[in-house]
């Protein structure tokens, strides 16, 4: 079995003055009179060096011009404008609530480029800063935490991750309407860790909560409540309800094309979550079609080195190599390989499937000793990043042992595939992928 990625992307986190500004839903707990307003403008601009001009209103403009910048996906003008506002706002004095508005932007705007880097220490600043001055049980300490929290799943820090999530989850729903969009956001949050944990029965919870809330409070059609129906098509998929999977995922994929184009980056991530269902069910050549067109997507969205587009290369190549077309599998996983190596955390993942689809490679042409050394550096990046019982720990144990096998490492390959079996039969979804395992180890 190869090991794939599964990256549901629901894009949940945007900046404070774009979700302070939607009229078409309940008003966040963003939008407080103690956390400063956007003035209304129609276009972005920028604060014009005008002596006139306060700092105040200078960061106002500069914070409106970098949401408008988000909104049209101008990322690197984002970073900028919001980069330029938190200078400014570090004027106002270090617990100034337009610090913490623009710190969580400039977050946000690094996390949409793939700038982990930078956005984990700003996002940590934005909570330090809510903490003090609005005290540790405040509904803006919960959003900070859910930022937070989103980053750290990004960046593949699971346990990490899940933990902010619950903590967020605690603090909304101690403040805010059991209809409010806020919590429908954690919701998604926490459902996409938990899923990205291995424990799909419970994601598949949170998001049905979740899609309740935005069908309730947004209507039956609309953007977020596709990205829940991509979202629960995919852990439907995981679980093996296939017809299921498939008809939330063309709601979402319908729904998603109708309100926001063809192009737009959502549109691809069911894409991606259909071909990943064609590519589950056998169906190949259907799945490496859709996957071309995710990708074609998120390069024109995102550039050609974003952290997003590993995933999606990943399971194309595994769409390949079904096809035996090792050849160009081994071409897109080095692409996926290099931008891991390049953006990604040591430890994501992400980076530990890409390897190990590689190492399948490997195997596949012959090449024994190249294939061992990869697999078992993914099976070290999956240890320390994935919990003891997830299922790409198994599928990895077992493609070590196949390739220990054809080696002629018989009593390395059996102890490889009990640890396999034992892991399989502690996740309730595996039992197809235990009786795979314990076929092979009788051969």
């Amino acid at each position: 079995m190869n090991a794939k990625a599964v990256w549901t992307r629901m894009r949940e986190r945007l900046p404070a003055w774009t979700r302070a500004k939607s009229t078409r839903r309940p008003a966040s707990v963003l939008r407080r009179a103690h956390e400063p307003q956007p003035p209304a403008r129609s276009q972005p601009t920028t604060a014009a060096p005008d002596a006139d001009v306060s700092d105040a209103d200078r960061w106002a403009m500069t914070m409106q011009a970098g949401a408008e910048h988000y909104d049209r996906g101008h990322l690197a003008l984002a970073v900028d404008a919001f980069r330029t506002a938190a200078q400014l706002a570090r004027g106002f004095g270090p617990d100034d609530p337009r610090l913490a508005v623009s710190l969580n932007d400039w977050a946000e705007a690094c996390r949409a480029c793939g700038d982990y880097v930078t956005a984990l220490p700003l996002c940590e600043e934005a909570l330090r800063i809510r903490g003090r001055a609005l005290g540790p049980s405040h509904p803006h300490v919960g959003i900070s935490l859910h930022n937070l929290a989103a980053l750290l799943l990004e960046a593949g820090q699971l346990d990490e991750a899940a933990l902010a999530f619950e903590r967020a989850l605690n603090l909304l729903g101690g403040s805010l309407s059991p209809r409010h969009p806020d919590l429908a956001a954690c919701l998604c949050g926490l459902a996409a860790a938990r899923k990205a944990q291995g424990h799909y029965s419970e994601a598949a919870e949170h998001i049905r909560r979740a899609l309740a809330i935005r069908q309730q409070t947004l209507g039956q059609r609309h953007p977020d409540v596709a990205a829940c129906l991509n979202a629960l098509g995919d852990i439907h998929r995981e679980l093996g309800e296939y017809d299921k999977a498939r008809d939330h995922c063309e709601r979402a994929l319908s729904m998603t094309r109708e309100l926001l184009g063809q192009e737009h980056f959502a549109a691809a991530a069911v894409l991606h979550n259909l071909a990943l269902l064609n590519k589950t069910q056998g169906r190949f050549a259907e799945a490496e079609l859709l996957y071309r067109q995710a990708l074609a997507i998120e390069e024109r969205a995102f550039g050609p080195q974003h952290p997003s587009l590993t995933a999606t290369l990943n399971n194309l190549a595994v769409a390949c190599l079904s096809q035996r077309r090792s050849a160009d599998a081994e071409s897109l996983l080095r692409r996926a390989l290099a931008i891991c190596h390049e953006r990604l955390p040591a430890a994501h993942p992400d980076a530990g499937l890409v390897v190990a689809n590689l190492a399948e490679v490997c195997r596949l042409s012959g090449r024994l000793s190249e294939a061992e050394s990869l697999c078992r550096q993914a099976l070290s990046i999956v240890e320390s990043a994935l919990p003891p019982d997830h299922p790409h720990r198994a599928a990895i144990l077992n493609n070590l042992a196949i390739i220990l096998r054809s080696e002629g490492q018989r009593e390395q390959c059996m102890t490889l595939l009990d640890r396999a079996i034992r892991i399989c039969a502690e996740q309730a979804a595996a039992n197809n992928l235990a009786t795979i395992l314990r076929k092979n180890g009788r051969v």
